[in-house]
């Protein structure tokens, strides 16, 4: 695993196993603001109307955390509570997490440790409405809790691609991810690869395929259509 600076000056990871970046060499800031909060949490974001409740995000992958980093920063713009909840097979190790120049993404290198530091298997919550659950195991075989059914607004799935980790996006973990999601909530992933389209599809997802990020031909977004959980 490596640091590389990516074009926007952005860092972003390499990992040697799987031969692909955590994110985009043209930009890992750019993608991700662009295909989670933009296109994700964002784009779900309009149109609502929230009572005092927080927003509940489950994703697919953790990371580098830079995804809850940036849902946390939209949180607090929008004034509104975060329950963040993240599953991740391989943690990064500490070494690698503290040689990550975290300004580089616009945020304290303090406040991103902290993060990665909160334990497993337990809700922390932080400042700002903020809570955070992680998940140190394998989604492929992970049972979501029963309480966790149809109980997510958004999921940022962000694996590595259908070639890389084709395991993660088969027909049964899309079904699992999107039987998690309220009706009305949204599924966002950089992919738009055909076959995980028409896996979305047969789940009676609403995909909507778009100009995807940084000169990526297209994204994805699918909607949970109201009264699909019935």
């Amino acid at each position: 695993m490596k640091i590389v600076i990516s074009e926007d000056g952005s860092p972003t990871l390499y990992s040697d196993a799987f031969k692909e970046s955590y994110h985009s060499f043209r930009g890992a800031l750019a993608e991700s603001v662009y295909v989670y909060i933009k296109n994700g949490l964002d784009k779900w974001f309009k149109g609502q109307k929230l009572t005092d409740r927080p927003i509940r995000i489950f994703e697919m992958g953790f990371g580098t955390g830079l995804n809850l980093l940036l849902a946390h920063d939209w949180a607090v713009r929008n004034k509104q509570r975060i329950e963040f909840v993240s599953i991740e097979l391989w943690p990064l190790p500490s070494a690698l997490l503290h040689d990550i120049a975290w300004e580089k993404y616009g945020f304290v290198r303090e406040w991103a440790l902290q993060l990665h530091d909160a334990p497993c298997e337990q809700t922390v919550s932080f400042g700002d409405g903020l809570s955070l659950y992680k998940i140190n195991k394998d989604f492929t075989t992970w049972v979501a809790e029963a309480a966790w059914q149809n109980s997510f607004d958004v999921i940022f799935y962000d694996a590595f691609g259908p070639r890389k980790q084709p395991e993660l996006w088969t027909l049964e973990q899309l079904e699992k991810s999107c039987l998690m999601l309220r009706d009305g909530g949204l599924f966002c992933t950089y992919s738009a690869q055909s076959r995980f389209r028409r896996h979305l599809d047969s789940l009676g997802m609403q995909t909507e395929k778009f100009k995807g990020p940084l000169g990526k031909k297209h994204m994805v977004v699918a909607w949970k259509p109201l009264g699909l959980s019935e």
